[in-house]
């Protein structure tokens, strides 16, 4: 299956597999292939995956579209490596290998034991070696002549190399590198020696032994050392009378003859180390052998990196889907119709900055005929986020149907429940209003959101600014009752910060009067297209930059005829 692989970028690590059919790239999340960087369009190039054929085509973005260096012109089939240039984002184009087969072996866990403590920086060998039982068996030794030759060294290089690149996994990887080190130059002993990811701790991770050692296996430190801090291929010839080791104890224990230890680095970082001796081999090792042992260090850390590439790629398109998954399950909290009364007109959104937000809006049809309306904003972003809203939705579900309860009354309710529920750092603001249709009159309690706007008919404007503190601030909260009557005609607005603090690509802000202008200059619209306009007019604003904070708008109109 064909795949675009996230190489460089925000989203560095994510795999997107390409189904058949048409598939959009951009900035925006309606796209198949979402690129979160501020310099891709919203919609930015199209995916046409058609009998097994890829073909890619600009659709006329600002910053145009890189393919392997150039601008892209018209629709271009695709090959396997192609670069995809959008933004700050590379995407390589890739069909993905068959996995290898795996051989089955058993496991047997021992311990390395270093002459002196570890005095490189990332850390101290480890124990757990993986050691399979057929690997540990004698391999009778191969004169090494095959690769002496420049030549024939390239080929196997090449053979190796070829059997590493379709492995994606790291224990099968190591077994083909242990397999053409006795193959090829018939050490007693090897060892491949990786830096943990998590604790950056120099881990054993494969050992062949010719003959049993026991327990514990005994490996220079010094050798290993030398090679980690020069960063260099280290050739022992005759370690014995190496001045360089000359004060190593573990050497003269262990009578090591000759010894190879080559560094394993991609891209400026060294992962580990793969290290050999020899205590009986007739000749000592020599340059074409160190030569070989660099090339193949060299391709074994290259195949790492790409399956750690690969594992965070899966892990991240795992995490991709859970958050697809919780932004699903969090537009469906939201209300899925509008209240339906004689002479109002409801309309809201909600749009996260992230895949999921800490905003969100209500409107409960109540027993007695009103209708309770909220509004409410989550400090921060994100999965944390996202968890609170959606407490404070279940507790509003379960407080607001009072008929007996207040507006102020239910938000102390709240306020209570989000101070014992939550961590000290998160707060919530919120509106919550009561709407008698028959009356005409709002009810409401602020949490230090901004201000509902009610506009009367003529454009005059009325903040409601009766408040009080954040939710989840201190327990035992007081909250204010205020009262607005909305006229025939009359349009109230609320809206999250993220409408007034969108920024444009020059760094401004949207701002109250921009907002207040736009809904008095159209009043005579319906409260859908109105909701619309509002929104339409911050993405205008904020053009190709990136949304910095959840929006939300709910638009509640009087439709009667102004007197």
């Amino acid at each position: 299956m064909a795949r675009l692989v996230v190489s460089s970028g925000p989203d560095e690590g994510l795999v997107y597999s390409l189904v058949p059919g048409v598939l959009t790239i951009g900035r925006s999340p309606d796209n198949a292939i979402q690129v979160v960087d501020k310099k891709s369009s919203r919609q930015h190039a199209e995916l046409r995956v058609e009998n097994g054929a890829v073909t890619l085509r600009d659709l006329g973005s600002k910053n145009g579209t890189l393919l392997n260096g150039d601008k892209l012109q018209g629709e271009v089939r695709l090959h396997s490596g192609d670069k995809i240039l959008i933004g700050e984002t590379t995407l390589v184009f890739e069909r993905s290998a068959d996995e290898a087969p795996c051989d089955e072996s058993t496991s047997k866990s021992v311990r390395l034991v270093a002459d002196l403590p570890w005095g490189h920086e990332k850390g101290t060998m480890a124990a757990g070696v993986r050691k399979p039982a057929a690997a540990a068996a004698a391999t009778a030794p191969v004169p090494a002549e095959s690769v002496k030759d420049a030549t024939r060294r390239l080929q196997i290089i090449c053979q190796i190399s070829d059997a590493i690149r379709t492995t994606y996994e790291v224990d099968p990887l190591l077994d083909i590198v242990m397999e053409s080190l006795f193959s090829l130059l018939g050490p007693d002993r090897a060892f491949i020696l990786l830096y943990d990811e998590t604790s950056t701790t120099l881990v054993p991770r494969a050992t062949r032994l010719r003959e049993p050692e026991g327990e514990d296996i005994a490996v220079s430190r010094v050798i290993i050392d030398h090679c980690l801090q020069d960063r260099v291929s280290v050739l022992v010839s005759d370690a014995l009378s190496d001045v360089r080791f000359k004060a190593s104890k573990s050497i003269h224990i262990q009578k090591i003859r000759s010894a190879i230890c080559a560094p394993m680095i991609c891209q400026d970082d060294v992962m580990g180390v793969i290290y050999f001796d020899t205590k009986n081999r007739p000749a000592a090792y020599d340059q074409a052998e160190l030569e070989f042992a660099t090339s193949l260090a060299n391709q074994t850390a290259m195949a790492l990196a790409n399956i750690r590439l690969q594992e965070r790629a899966i892990k991240q398109r795992t995490l991709e889907r859970e958050m697809e998954i919780a932004r699903d399950i969090q537009t469906r909290l939201l209300p899925r119709s509008m209240p339906k009364t004689e002479d109002f007109e409801f309309a809201a959104i909600s749009v996260p900055a992230q895949k999921v937000g800490g905003d969100y809006y209500d409107l409960l049809q109540l027993p007695d005929g009103r209708i309770g309306v909220a509004i409410a904003d989550v400090s921060g972003k994100g999965v944390p986020a996202a968890i609170l809203i959606a407490s404070v939705r279940s507790a509003l579900q379960a407080e607001g149907p009072r008929t007996d309860a207040s507006a102020a009354e239910v938000l102390e309710h709240l306020n209570d429940l989000v101070y014992h529920d939550t961590a000290v750092n998160m707060f919530v603001t919120m509106v919550y209003g009561i709407l008698n249709p028959k009356t005409r009159v709002f009810e409401y309690a602020n949490a230090g959101h901004p201000y509902p706007l009610l506009f009367a008919p003529d454009g005059g404007l009325t903040e409601l600014e009766t408040g009080g503190c954040f939710l989840g601030i201190s327990p035992k909260m007081a909250y204010v009752k205020g009262l607005a009557v909305l006229p025939p005609g009359g349009t109230l607005l609320l809206y999250s910060d993220g409408v007034s603090d969108t920024l444009s690509p020059a760094g401004e802000l949207y701002g109250r009067k921009r907002l207040v202008e736009l809904v008095r200059a159209n009043l005579h619209l319906s409260a859908r297209e109105l909701r619309d306009l509002i929104y339409h007019d911050t993405q205008q604003f904020q053009k190709d930059a990136e949304q910095f904070d959840d929006i939300s708008v709910v638009v509640i109109r009087n439709t009667e005829a102004a007197g």
